[in-house]
This record gives structure tokens, C-alpha cells and sequence, in this order.
């Protein structure tokens, strides 16, 4: 799905006044990382949590994708059954569960929202015309991007996008 496509399906999210909350991680805080990705999810899912551990009981019920969750969040995820909060973790809810395609959905949009606004402002101008960087993983648009920018800028530091 484009971003227009997105934008549309998280405004019928909102316009039926359904609630979801995210955990923006930056492209800086996932640099300077000390430890494995999987495990900054686990506490972006916990803190996550946390804000609503008040309201969380026996009415909830939580579904996250399985990307091999640390001990922290499934410790957490354990508690919170003790408290008879229900959960499933398992790999591709998306395809099974709505809510869990929903929240996918959320993420694609606010994802592909914030790399064109990055685009926006990292164009590099050159004789050729314009050059923005690609999405998703590396592509040649990307590398060509890099080598620019390289070529205008030898001493500075990539950006921390």
C-alpha cells in the first residue's frame, strides 16, 4: 500500500474512534543500540504497556507478532496473565488477527510518513537534477544517494537517518 492508501485506512481507524498508541524508535536511538534490536522492541513494547498497566485486565486481550521476544517482555507479558490479562505471541497474526493487521497498517503508514518527510529534507541538488534516497532496504537509488552526498559533503558525518 502507498501512503495515501495508509493515510485513508488510519482515518477510518479514527473516524470509528478506534484508539491505538505507538512507540516512535529513531534511526539515532537504533545507531547507538548497545544491545540487539530485538530486545529495544521488547522495552518499546513494555513501556508501551506500562502507560495502560492501570486500565490492562481480564477484558483485554493482546496479540504481538513473534519476532523472538527477550525474556523482559515475555516476563512482563507473564505478569500481566497473572493478572488475568490474556495474550497470544506467534508468528504472522497479522494474517490471522484483525486488530494485529490493523496495528500493521498504523506502523506502514507512520513508517512510510516519516521517510518522505526525510526525503523531503535530505534532496541533494546536482547538475543532473534532484537526487532523494530510496525506500526500504538499500537500493541503487540509495547508494547514489550516499555517494552525492559523500562527493558534496567529504568531511561531514552521514545524517542519523
Amino acid at each position: 500500500m502507498n501512503l495515501k492508501e495508509l493515510s485513508y485506512w488510519c482515518k477510518v481507524l479514527k473516524d470509528n474512534k478506534i484508539r491505538y498508541e505507538y512507540e516512535v524508535v529513531s534511526a539515532l536511538e537504533i545507531s547507538n543500540c548497545p544491545f540487539s534490536l530485538n530486545r529495544l522492541m521488547d522495552q518499546k513494547y513494555v513501556a508501551l504497556m506500562r502507560k495502560y498497566s492501570g486500565v490492562l485486565n481480564k477484558d483485554y486481550y493482546l496479540a504481538l507478532d513473534d519476532y523472538n521476544i527477550n525474556t523482559e517482555l515475555q516476563t512482563h507479558l507473564d505478569n500481566l496473565k497473572k493478572n488475568g490479562v490474556e495474550y497470544t505471541c506467534a508468528n504472522k497474526l497479522d494474517e490471522y488477527i484483525t486488530a494485529t493487521k490493523l496495528a500493521s497498517v498504523v506502523a506502514r503508514q507512520i513508517r512510510l510518513k516519516q521517510t518522505e518527510e526525510l526525503e523531503k529534507e535530505n534532496r541533494l541538488m546536482t547538475e543532473e537534477g534532484v537526487i532523494t534516497f530510496g525506500k526500504g532496504a538499500p537500493n541503487d537509488q540509495t547508494n547514489k544517494w550516499l555517494i552525492t552526498y559523500r562527493l558534496q559533503n567529504p568531511f561531514f558525518n552521514f545524517p542519523d537517518f
